[in-house]
């Protein structure tokens, strides 16, 4: 990963800081994400170019939001706003590694109607399932297809977590999931179509490697991510060891954690910073590296943050892992 570099502006580089921060809990992200971004890239023709991904659609329009808050509505060429995942699949970039062979995406209506069909022909526990309760099943297939998906995982491989001897109602369970695990991917391929998750997960396959390969000369952001799957973590990455890649994550402590404090919490699935802690270790970052953000305006009406650094402290006590409390 590149440097830290000291704070730049634009009468002395084009370059901004790289890194990875952290915006303190307690604090309106976006709101604090545009005032930094602002303060970093006082030249408005750098942050013209600057990409920012955040990990929802509703974070895209939050964070446009913010900036026309801040800004004061005032003319801004703003920066490109996307959502983790969103690909611009028709990009020259990104049709030089997936290829233009790749097949298009199935249509979402149409892959919750044929998996209803094939429900619909099943018995399960002896009995025939009405139309109603295949279309309400089909949905909870095509939900578990897209976190097959997200996690990096493949719906053949999934089949092979369930043992082979099964209790009866497990064993209904498995007839009807193999429609997943051995039927589905036949089926989308007689179509000459993908599923969709399938497709999503190989365009950001194909972002990260293109970024690999050809380093973006604009500065690149994922703000507001915790890193929950793997494909996330795998563009942060890439997006950290980019020469103007930064990472800006929600609610990291900025009270140093101790080696105890870090296991216990790492051990604790639970804990609201047992997901941070595991992103930062597959970044190959310590918990160290986590700067805080470089402006967060003070709250009006208050001289100072102590009363949220306080809330912080408390907290943390309050979320202590059990083995520690």
């Amino acid at each position: 990963m590149s440097s830290p570099l000291p704070f730049i502006h634009s009468d002395q580089s084009d370059a901004v800081p790289t890194g990875i921060y952290s915006i303190n809990t307690g604090r309106p992200f976006a709101s604090d994400l545009v005032s930094g971004l602002l303060y970093l890239m006082p030249d408005r023709d750098v942050l013209a170019t600057a990409h920012i991904l955040v990990p929802s659609r509703r974070a895209v329009q939050a964070l446009t939001a913010a900036f026309l808050d801040i800004t004061d509505s005032k003319p801004l060429i703003l920066p490109v706003i996307t959502a983790l995942g969103d690909v611009d699949e028709f990009s020259p970039e990104m049709l030089a590694h997936y290829g233009a062979e790749m097949p298009p995406a199935m249509d979402k209506v149409e892959r919750q109607l044929i998996l209803s069909s094939l429900i619909q022909r099943l018995r399960i526990g002896g009995r025939a399932i009405s139309p109603p309760q295949a279309i309400s099943l089909s949905i909870s297939l095509c939900a578990l297809l897209d976190q097959v998906s997200q996690s990096g995982g493949s719906a053949e491989r999934l089949g092979e977590v369930f043992p082979d001897d099964f209790a009866t109602h497990w064993g209904n369970i498995k007839t009807f999931l193999d429609i997943v695990f051995q039927r589905w991917p036949d089926i989308a391929a007689e179509r000459h179509l993908m599923d969709p998750g399938m497709r999503a997960a190989g365009l950001l396959s194909a972002q990260c490697e293109d970024w690999r390969q050809n380093p973006p000369d604009h500065p690149v952001i994922i703000a507001g991510s915790t890193g929950s799957l793997p494909s996330t973590r795998a563009l942060m990455k890439v997006v950290t060891e980019l020469p103007q890649g930064m990472i800006v994550l929600p609610g990291f402590p900025d009270t140093a954690l101790g080696e105890d404090d870090r296991l216990a919490i790492r051990a604790d699935i639970g804990h609201p910073l047992h997901q941070l802690l595991e992103t930062l270790e597959a970044l190959d970052m310590l918990p160290e590296a986590v700067q805080c953000w470089v402006h967060q305006p003070t709250p009006e009406g208050f001289e100072k943050d102590d009363y949220l650094a306080q809330r912080r402290a408390l907290f943390l006590e309050v979320f202590r892992p059990a083995e520690q409390s």
